[in-house]
């Protein structure tokens, strides 16, 4: 069997959909996470603590703690070798164990997710110096290795290469949606059949940009004619959370407006995605986010920043809207209505088959099996 180590947050999506989806009869996989103190054997369903206590609200002590974690599996596990190990992200607490990492495995994998990692400059001076390390660094798309390679000009070319992040089956979950469900959702969220749903958020984190994006929302001219869902229900904080529903509350007043803000279900998302007709993503930073994956799949018309440079989607074909700043979004969004049974009639349903030819989970699974396992790769 092959040995696998992912090392990152037990709970990040990429790890959970890797470690669901890989053969666990062709793959013995284990996941170090300095989180939350833990080294899981994922076949096993083992978990051995690094540290008996790691929650702190303090952030330096939390960073301390992960930083103690990372010593002690040294200290423990210095005689396990991987065939492979992937760390997910690079971060100042794993940073400095890429040497380590090196040794311990035959092949040693850095997938690179956020632009902090090239965008701040204490983290490139910290970060250049074990680039050198991973046999291969990963990305997501082609303009997030294009911007890498501007900044960390020591990788070389032919180290880089692209996989799409493994993403929920969007076509599995659709048919597991029946329709029981979706009225029920319908139901408890005040979800509108007869009027174009625009959803306006995925997040609750900052750099969803909500306030703006209200803002633009408040000015477009066929209110009447839509209603606005924003999903309030992964990151950020209460707090933050509070003061965005305020927000709405305040600057939407003569909106329809629906908030989803409590924890969904697989199948409670999917309904979610199956009832948006527009989305609006105006993050700040993107690195192909299952949101949009999933929307476009379910038909609905993208409006995206265009500073997010979605190469992948133009490369396949992909028919959706670019709003080159938030002066134009509130027009964008006028137009887009309008456009909408053009659109549905025209593009949705190709849409929808370029993204599960491109994005399907089975496709994904495949070209992380081929990177595994040493097969040729490229960036085709």
């Amino acid at each position: 069997m092959t040995r696998i180590l992912f090392v990152r947050d037990k709970t990040d999506v990429v790890v959970q959909s890797l470690t669901k989806n890989l053969d666990l009869k062709t793959f013995d996989i284990s996941v170090l996470d300095f989180k939350h103190g833990e080294l899981i054997s994922v076949n096993k369903g083992d978990t051995i603590r690094l540290l008996p206590f790691m929650f702190s609200k303090i952030r330096m002590i939390s960073y301390l703690l992960r930083f103690f974690a990372a010593f002690i599996y040294i200290i423990r596990f210095s005689k396990y070798h991987y065939d492979v190990i992937h760390v997910l992200n690079i971060k100042r607490e794993n940073f400095w164990l890429f040497p380590f990492f090196k040794r311990k495995a035959t092949k040693f994998l850095l997938s690179v997710y956020g632009k902090s990692t090239f965008l701040y400059r204490t983290k490139r001076l910290l970060f250049t110096r074990v680039l050198k390390y991973p046999d291969y660094v990963v990305f997501t798309n082609p303009s997030m290795l294009r911007e890498f390679s501007l900044h960390y000009k020591n990788v070389e070319t032919s180290k880089m290469i692209i996989s799409y992040i493994p993403v929920v089956n969007v076509a599995t979950k659709r048919r597991a949606l029946n329709e029981a469900t979706l009225n029920d959702f319908c139901i408890k969220y005040n979800i509108r059949n007869d009027l174009i749903r625009i959803s306006c958020s995925s997040t609750i984190s900052s750099y969803d940009q909500h306030e703006k994006v209200i803002d633009a929302l408040a000015q477009i001219k066929n209110k009447h004619k839509v209603q606005l869902m924003f999903l309030l229900t992964y990151g950020g904080t209460v707090k933050m959370k509070q003061s965005i529903i305020e927000k709405i509350q305040n600057t939407l007043a003569d909106c329809n407006v629906a908030i989803v803000d409590s924890f969904l279900s697989n199948e409670e998302l999917a309904a979610y995605r199956s009832l948006t007709d527009i989305y609006v993503n105006m993050r700040t930073s993107d690195q192909m986010a299952g949101a949009v994956v999933e929307s476009l799949f379910e038909g609905a018309l993208l409006l995206s920043a265009s500073w997010l440079n979605y190469l992948t989607l133009d490369d396949i074909g992909i028919h959706y809207n670019k709003v080159p700043d938030f002066d134009r979004l509130t027009s964008c969004l006028d137009e887009s209505i309008e456009y909408l049974p053009i659109f549905k009639s025209k593009y949705a349903f190709s849409n929808r088959e370029k993204i599960l030819n491109e994005f399907s989970l089975e496709r994904s699974i495949q070209r992380w099996n081929d990177i595994y396992f040493g097969n040729q790769l490229d960036n085709n």
